[in-house]
This record gives C-alpha cells, sequence and structure tokens, in this order.
C-alpha cells in the first residue's frame, strides 16, 4: 500500500480514538449535566450524608483505645494476712529435710553416712578410731547408705518415690529429732562370727579371715541400742582381732616349714592368741606336735601340761588327746 493510504488509515484510527475518549469524558462527569452545581456533594462522604447513627458507635473508644482501661487486680494481695484472722489457713513452717536431721542429730558415722554426708562421716572414723583406708569400709558405708531410704514405684511414667525409714518413729514421727534406720545389726555380726568360727574349726583358715575381716568393717557401722549391745560389740572387736592375728601367725608358720628354730616359736606364740577353748585345743595340739617332732622336749611337755588343763581335755572324745599329752 501506498503512504497516502497509510496515512487514510491512521487518520480513521485516530478519529476513532477521539470518539472513545469523548465517550470516556462524559462518563466521567460524574452526573454534574443532571445534578447541576452539586458535583461536590456525591463524593463529600462526610457526616451529613451518613446520618446520625454512623458516628455514635466509636464515639467510646476514645483516642488511644485505652482510656477506660480497668485497674490490674492483684490476686494474692491479701493472702499474707490471712494467718492474722481467726480460723483462717496458716501456712506452716518450713522443715529440715530428713538427711539434714541426721547428720545434726547424731555423732555416729553410720547416720551421717545414711545421710550422705560421706565427708563427715569419714572425719568421725578418723578420730574415733584413727581409719586411714576407707576402700575396707566401702562396702559397710555403701549399705548403710542405701539401707536407710524405701524407693517406692509411682504411676507408670513417673519417677520413684524415696522414703526415708527412721529408727526412733515407733511412737510417732520424730520430726527435726528423728534418726535413720541402719541396715547392719548386731544379728549380723555374730552370724559373720560363727561363719569364722566354722571355718577355723575346720581348718580353712583363708575363709575364715574373711569373715573375721568383714565382722571387723561392719563394726564401725552398727549403732549399738544399749550400753550392754555396745559391750558386746567391743568384745566381737578383740575376738576378730585375736583370730586375725592367730591366721597370719598360723600362716607364717606354714612359710617356714622347714626352720625348726622359727616354726616352734611361730606355734609358741600361736597358743597365746585369746581363742575359744576349743580353738586353743586344736592350737596346742599343734603346738605340741611340732616341739615333739623336733626334738624339743621341754617345750612340747609345757605345751601339753597346758593342755590338760583345759575343761574339754576331760571329755570322751578327748581321751586319746589326754594319753598322749601325759605321755609327753
Amino acid at each position: 500500500r501506498g503512504g497516502g493510504d497509510y496515512d487514510e488509515d491512521m487518520g480513521v484510527e485516530a478519529e476513532a480514538d477521539t470518539g472513545a475518549a469523548t465517550a470516556w469524558d462524559d462518563d466521567e462527569d460524574f452526573g454534574d449535566a443532571a445534578a447541576g452545581g452539586g458535583a461536590d456533594d456525591d463524593i463529600d462522604f462526610g457526616d451529613d450524608d451518613m446520618g446520625d447513627d454512623w458516628g455514635d458507635d466509636l464515639d467510646d473508644l476514645g483516642v488511644d483505645f485505652g482510656e477506660d482501661k480497668a485497674e490490674k487486680v492483684d490476686d494474692m494481695a491479701g493472702l499474707s494476712d490471712m494467718g492474722d484472722v481467726a480460723g483462717a489457713f496458716k501456712m506452716p513452717t518450713a522443715g529440715k529435710p530428713p538427711a539434714g536431721c541426721w547428720a545434726a542429730n547424731s555423732s555416729h558415722a553410720a547416720d551421717h553416712i545414711a545421710a550422705g554426708a560421706a565427708s563427715s562421716a569419714m572425719q568421725l572414723l578418723n578420730r574415733q578410731i584413727a581409719a586411714s583406708d576407707f576402700m575396707v569400709l566401702k562396702n559397710s558405708m555403701l549399705g548403710s547408705y542405701l539401707g536407710a531410704t524405701v524407693s517406692l514405684p509411682g504411676l507408670p511414667g513417673s519417677g520413684s518415690l524415696a522414703v526415708p525409714l527412721m529408727r526412733n518413729d515407733g511412737s510417732g514421727h520424730p520430726g527435726s529429732d528423728s534418726l535413720p534406720r541402719t541396715s547392719l545389726k548386731m544379728k549380723h555380726l555374730v552370724t559373720g562370727l560363727r561363719m569364722g568360727y566354722k571355718y577355723f574349726q575346720g581348718g580353712k583358715f583363708n575363709d575364715a579371715k574373711a569373715s573375721f575381716a568383714k565382722v571387723l568393717a561392719d563394726i564401725p557401722m552398727v549403732v549399738a541400742d544399749s550400753k550392754a549391745e555396745a559391750n558386746e560389740i567391743k568384745e566381737m572387736l578383740e575376738i576378730c582381732r585375736e583370730y586375725i592375728t592367730a591366721i597370719r601367725i598360723k600362716a607364717g608358720m606354714a612359710a617356714v616349714a622347714t626352720d625348726p628354730v622359727r616354726s616352734t616359736e611361730l606355734s609358741a606364740y600361736f597358743t597365746h592368741c585369746n581363742l575359744q577353748p576349743i580353738h586353743l585345743l586344736l592350737a596346742l595340739r599343734s603346738a605340741m606336735g611340732t616341739a615333739f617332732k623336733h626334738k624339743n622336749f621341754i617345750v612340747a611337755a609345757s605345751f601339753a601340761r597346758r593342755l590338760l588343763e583345759l575343761p574339754d581335755m576331760n571329755s570322751e572324745r578327748n581321751a586319746d588327746l589326754r594319753v598322749k599329752a601325759t605321755k609327753v
């Protein structure tokens, strides 16, 4: 197409656009022709066109919506004054935990261990019995600590409840004067002592030594209920010490069995340990045989004389031994 045609087409399009713009301009009149000079009133949006009821609902909101805030009330304000009213609930006085009472009410190492105060318990043992190697007492101390409480299972998924056990709660809860219940009693010491006697008489000296050593380790953790029981515990201490000494001498005798002089000497020491009569009889019989075998007849005769003085030699079961001692 030629340039003139193109100009003509553009002119048509321009006329069409001009007509469209004129139509849009008529629509944007917002009713000026119909309303006359009231065009400004149609877009005023003021209170005059909204009516009286539209603005009343927002009058109470205030400028910052917080003018009429209610004052905050402290619900716990008068709780501290409730105890002054007659018959009102009063908060109880806070008490001490049982473990704190146990350590404060006693100077016994077992009570301090039960309370978990291992440091003060070791200091007491060091001052009272000169204990220095506490590994020997480890099992007894752990037993005293674990035996002072009982663990009660709770609901599924919840933890157990630790309940302290007290030895002075027979007539009611002792309160701040409570003392722990210890796991070791006098009967445990008696049982250990009897086992040591049994092993000693049967010649099982290593087992006997272990039994007597265990009794020695348990004694510091036993709380005596009376003065008589305390005296019995002291007597057990002496018995264990004498038997352990005798067993150590017996082991030394076996080590120097080829040396007649040293063997006879140790056998004499063995008879001077404070043993039970039935066990002393065995010791004197062994010493008499050792001295006689090494041809030390004077020492053998002294052992035989002591052997005949024992009350158990009058029984029928020791008749043969009595005849041999008489010959020596």
